[in-house]
């Protein structure tokens, strides 16, 4: 099973693509964060194969 992390501060990005990630019918298991500290935390708990995240400047 492929494990995916989302990475958003909104929380409606972060439904987005769950949404379009689930319309592809992959078998994984989908994580979120709310941050990089809280990505980083998820990371170090359980590695990922996908990381999708926004960019912030």
């Amino acid at each position: 099973m492929i494990q995916i992390l989302i990475v958003d501060d909104e929380k409606i990005e972060r439904n987005g693509i769950k949404f379009l990630l689930k319309q592809l019918h992959m078998e994984a298991e989908i994580r979120e964060a709310v941050n990089g500290v809280k990505a980083l935390e998820a990371l170090e708990e359980k590695p990922v194969d996908i990381l999708l995240t926004d960019i912030f400047s």
